[in-house]
């Protein structure tokens, strides 16, 4: 049946292409993106390379990605393809240097712990476990309890907010240079702090978006070679650094992508059996990022969480906890978004939530395409994360993601649009 659930994804991305005419449009990387989950869910590595997984995925699990990724579809054809200008936005600056200051704490925060770690004799091959393993095991660099939620609802969420937003800048305006030093020196110290790919993933996506979303003034770039020959050294600058994390954590890439797309649905078939024990969360999952920050303030004045909140941790701590699969392989974390929406309100909210966000990402998309509005490039820029990563989780479940959102709000305010001649 998977190859059936492939053909659907890729003729739903294809259709996506057409009517968008454009490959970073929310339905042509959400259906791509779960194409491939569809494909890899199907083989597994073996040491004579490829092979067919003995364990089958069910009909449900299927049902449940196609089900998602046809109201995502559908969604985004709802909204108009073009936006009448309107107001847009411009950067408060006070705003913006307050969130440099505050991103650049926390990182020399982590940053001074990986340094200490490293001058006594640490090596760089564990820092990535070290790290992951610093929120359970007391280790070497695991944070204070200040540090930790300093970083994860202030730090964290201005670094992923800052990092676009840098980029856009530059992007939009090449004599900003400063802009992308900063960007560079960010991406510095977050990859210290762990060896995480992901982030040089995130960084390289933005990169690419904004190139190929400003092609009108690349063209003009190319003809200027020093730009041209810039901005091409910085994007080989930011490959060879993630080959570079890849080589240092002795990566299989082979291994590593049927890995990462091909057990998620396997996983998320495993989980349901924890779901039809504890019941729906009723929108507490889904929202546990904001949840966890303003529950978090309330306590302090003695309000008590409710129980759903409770209930949605323990489910995002089963989510993240070791788990052993059907075909013996170990796992953790990757359930797909549409785990988190099934949990809250079952198939209504597979249903719901994913036209939801079709309908926001697409909103939001078209602003950027159609305005070049800033507020609305950085965003969207954040959406596509939070889109072309739905295949590992659904990402406003991390306060570091869904703040990001929050901080925006306070980083632009309302300008007349100036009208083009």
């Amino acid at each position: 049946m998977g190859f059936w659930i492939f053909f659907i994804l890729i003729a739903l991305c294809i259709f996506s292409y057409i009517y968008q005419k454009n490959i970073f449009a929310p339905a042509v990387v959400f259906n791509f993106v779960f194409a491939l989950v569809a494909f890899a869910s199907m083989f597994k590595v073996s040491t004579n390379g490829l092979a067919l997984r003995t364990v089958k995925i069910n009909f449900f699990t299927y049902f449940l990605i196609l089900l998602g990724c046809f109201c995502f579809t559908i969604a985004s054809i709802c909204v108009k393809r073009t936006e009448k200008k309107g107001k847009n936005t411009k950067t408060n600056s006070t705003i913006l240097y307050t969130y440099i200051g505050l991103t650049g704490f926390g990182l020399i925060l982590n940053a001074s712990k990986i340094f200490s770690y490293l001058k006594n004799g640490g090596k760089v091959q564990y820092i990535y476990r070290l790290s992951t393993n610093s929120a359970y095991v007391e280790n070497e660099l695991s944070s204070t309890a200040f540090g930790d939620k300093y970083n994860t609802f202030i730090g964290n969420p201005l670094y992923y907010l800052l990092t676009p937003y840098f980029l856009t800048v530059y992007f939009q305006d090449k004599t900003q240079k400063k802009y992308l030093i900063y960007s560079f020196i960010f991406l510095f110290l977050k990859i210290i702090t762990h060896f995480s790919r992901v982030e040089i993933m995130y960084f390289m996506l933005y990169f690419i978006v904004l190139v190929i979303m400003n092609k009108r003034e690349w063209r003009i770039s190319k003809n200027k070679k020093k730009s041209s020959f810039k901005t091409i050294m910085v994007f080989a600058v930011i490959t060879f650094f993630m080959f570079y994390v890849f080589t240092l954590r002795n990566t299989n890439y082979l291994k590593t992508f049927f890995d990462y797309f091909g057990k998620p649905l396997l996983y998320m078939q495993t989980l349901f059996n924890y779901a039809d024990i504890h019941g729906h969360c009723f929108g507490y999952l889904s929202t546990l990022g904001i949840g966890q920050f303003i529950f978090g303030l309330l306590e302090q004045i003695n309000i008590t969480p409710p129980q759903l909140l409770n209930l949605a941790q323990q489910y995002a701590n089963e989510i993240g906890a070791a788990t052993v699969l059907p075909d013996g392989s170990i796992y953790n974390a990757f359930s797909t978004c549409f785990y988190y929406f099934y949990v809250d309100f079952g198939l209504f909210g597979v249903i719901t939530i994913s036209f939801i966000f079709g309908l926001i990402s697409q909103k939001m998309f078209v602003r950027f395409k159609s305005r070049s509005d800033i507020q609305a490039m950085v965003c969207y820029l954040i959406l596509l994360i939070c889109i072309g990563f739905s295949f590992i989780r659904w990402q406003l479940v991390r306060s570091e993601i869904a703040l990001a959102f929050v901080y925006a709000f306070f980083l632009f305010k309302k300008q007349r649009a100036l009208l083009r001649k």
